[in-house]
């Protein structure tokens, strides 16, 4: 096998494919344009999701230790990793020891994994995507010590495919769940992620904010499954910190607390504020729930 010369590999690794990005915007303009004209269920929905980030994912080049030109995660990963409300808010109630074993729904190409590394003694994640999971894998294989490779996991969209219940000390999800316009889709996801965590496990989310209108989103409540688009495109917004509450409730989550923040123009042209969430399964509470979801 021939070896990709320094400038080779500069030139390869440093450009998106530009196939998905042209298939992307035709999926895009089809969805938004006749996709919303036929009738459509959940699976259709998912099925919708799924293509697109299959075919979002596929645009990135990715090797070992490296993601170029990702359109999953973030446009900007430095941006994002440096954004002190993560800490803050996400990570509010993680202890500094890294004695934790963390979930990340919708983990995309290991961005979080990649960085939150140091906080966790381990990091798995779930994605719709197989390309993103794949992607991950690559990413961080040359990154993480071989305890600290994570689990990943393959979902339908409404579940956590086969990750295991009651094993996991924290669960967690950024830049993800705003992006689905399907009510009880998500509320699917929250029942599974409960589902997930050990007896006193936490729970943080971050979801789009706005009291009023907002730009490609529907009210919180709503399920949109003839979207016919996603990520950006059709998202959701939450209008009150107690429609999250009352559906956390409803699961049997706990220590509810909620911060709404201003979002920098840089990181979301469309959101200006971010509802971040956090909530803990109650001591005592075992693997109760066989969860009926479509992984």
């Amino acid at each position: 096998m021939t070896l990709l010369s320094g400038a080779a590999k500069e030139f390869y690794f440093g450009k998106q494919r530009k196939l998905p990005w042209l298939k992307l915007k035709f999926i895009n303009l089809f969805g938004k344009s006749v996709g919303r004209l036929l009738p459509a269920t959940a699976h259709d929905y998912l099925k919708m999701q799924k293509r697109a980030y299959e075919t979002a994912a596929s645009a990135a080049r990715v090797r070992p230790g490296a993601v170029v030109g990702d359109i999953v995660a973030a446009s900007d990963w430095k941006l994002h990793n440096e954004y002190p409300d993560y800490e803050s808010f996400i990570l509010k109630f993680v202890p500094k020891d890294a004695s934790w074993i963390a979930l990340e729904y919708g983990c995309g190409p290991g961005r979080n994994i990649e960085n939150w590394t140091k906080r966790f003694k381990r990091i798995d994640g779930v994605d719709i995507s197989s390309r993103n999971l794949e992607n991950a894998r690559i990413f961080l294989s040359s990154i993480l010590a071989p305890e600290k490779q994570p689990k990943l996991f393959l979902t339908s969209g409404q579940g956590v495919g086969d990750a295991p219940r009651d094993a996991y000390d924290f669960a967690f999800s950024v830049i993800c769940l705003q992006h689905i316009c399907v009510h009880s889709v998500r509320f699917s996801i929250l029942k599974d992620l409960f589902a997930t965590l050990k007896p006193g496990g936490r729970l943080a989310f971050q979801m789009a904010f706005s009291a009023g209108e907002l730009a490609n989103t529907v009210p919180y409540g709503t399920d949109f499954v003839s979207a016919g688009v996603t990520n950006g495109m059709c998202d959701v917004r939450v209008e009150s910190a107690t429609q999250i509450e009352a559906d956390l409730k409803a699961i049997g989550f706990t220590n509810l607390e909620t911060m709404v923040r201003s979002v920098p123009q840089e990181m979301s042209g469309v959101f200006k504020q971010w509802i971040f969430v956090n909530a803990q399964k109650p001591a005592g509470t075992g693997l109760v729930s066989k969860v009926n979801s479509n992984r």
